[in-house]
């Protein structure tokens, strides 16, 4: 019985080590950018006006190796984003879907450093913008109650992980390839964001 018993604590054992690290939790806090871009007529440049706010994400990734230095890392994050300026506030609720290709490199004894590339979609679930009138009432409406505002994005991100025995920090990039606002062919509205990254590798 106790040979027995110690055969299957070592086969249960190598399947968890075989398995191991495959799933990571993470939060993110991510600067965001929306940014428009405008071809003027005469001008040399295209005009470019940028509006700014703050994101906080947590996700989950599966990683599910291809060899040992090569991963396919997919999951999902749900974000919440918000921003005050002039009276007027700004809450947004979207979930985003990543696809990436991971590279994991050996630096030392349980430390690599992992870069990645990929594409995500994402999906707005709310988008709020609140303030007081000229009388004093709170008012709020939701952007997506109107024409021009698209709830589905395709984007792509690149960055670059530390895994220090199962602890990740990282910091990446992300930019939509869709516009946020359909605001015509000689122009384009898109979300970008700078994302740090806090999780852990089980």
């Amino acid at each position: 019985m106790k040979k027995l018993f110690m055969v299957l604590s070592l086969a249960f054992a190598g399947l968890t080590n075989a398995n191991a690290q495959s799933n990571e939790l993470y939060i993110n806090y991510s600067p965001v950018t929306l940014t428009t871009k405008a071809s003027v007529p005469g001008a040399r440049n295209d005009l470019s006006v940028s509006g700014k706010g703050n994101s906080v994400s947590a996700g989950y990734n599966y990683l599910s190796k291809k060899d040992n230095m090569v991963y396919l890392v997919f999951g999902g994050k749900l974000s919440y984003l918000w921003d005050e300026e002039n009276g007027l506030k700004e809450k947004c609720v979207r979930c985003q879907f990543p696809l990436n290709l991971k590279l994991s490199l050996e630096l030392a004894n349980s430390l690599k450093i992992e870069p990645y590339a990929g594409f995500n979609g994402s999906y707005f679930i709310s988008y709020n913008i609140s303030g007081y009138d000229s009388y004093g009432r709170k008012q709020s409406i939701s952007l997506f109650d109107y024409d021009g505002y698209n709830r589905f994005g395709l984007g792509w991100q690149v960055g670059a992980d530390i895994n220090v025995n199962g602890l990740i920090l990282g910091v990446g990039y992300a930019k939509d390839f869709t516009n946020f606002v359909s605001v015509g062919d000689d122009a384009s509205c898109k979300w970008s964001s700078v994302d740090f990254k806090l999780g852990v590798r089980f």
